[in-house]
């Protein structure tokens, strides 16, 4: 049986372990922790929500398209389009001075946070192939 949840599986996954990673790396940095960094994730986890859903839309129709031919090739074009989706979203929400090394690096700490994230949970989950006769 076709594993119909894998598209949300691997988006909400990615978006809850993106913002524990970014506590994470910011207390591993910094090394004190701070309680209002439990709150962040909470709202790291709120904005990313609302934020991706187009991405995810994108994501969870090219999963569709490709879902007769699902292999490890489907798979890697899935996670290449999902990181091409998060950094347009980024440029979006950050600005056109996300990535340039300004001094402001936001942009791209985000982005390595989250495609770290979406690798490990796509890789994480499996997906099942339906049976052509069932």
């Amino acid at each position: 049986m076709e594993d119909k949840l894998y598209t949300i599986k691997v988006w909400l996954t990615t978006l809850i372990l993106s913002p524990i990673l970014f506590n994470l790396l910011t207390f591993l940095k910094i090394k004190t922790f701070d309680p209002d960094s439990i709150l962040l994730i909470f709202f790291m986890f709120g904005y990313s929500l609302i934020y991706s859903l187009p991405s995810f839309l994108i994501y969870h129709l090219s999963f569709l398209k490709l879902k007769s031919k699902l292999n490890e090739k489907s798979k890697f074009i899935l996670i290449i389009l999902s990181i091409i989706l998060m950094i347009i979203n980024v440029r979006l929400v950050f600005g056109n001075n996300s990535y340039n090394s300004n001094g402001n690096f936001s942009g791209i700490t985000f982005s390595v946070i989250y495609c770290i994230s979406i690798i490990i949970s796509s890789y994480y989950f499996k997906i099942h192939k339906t049976n052509q006769w069932e």
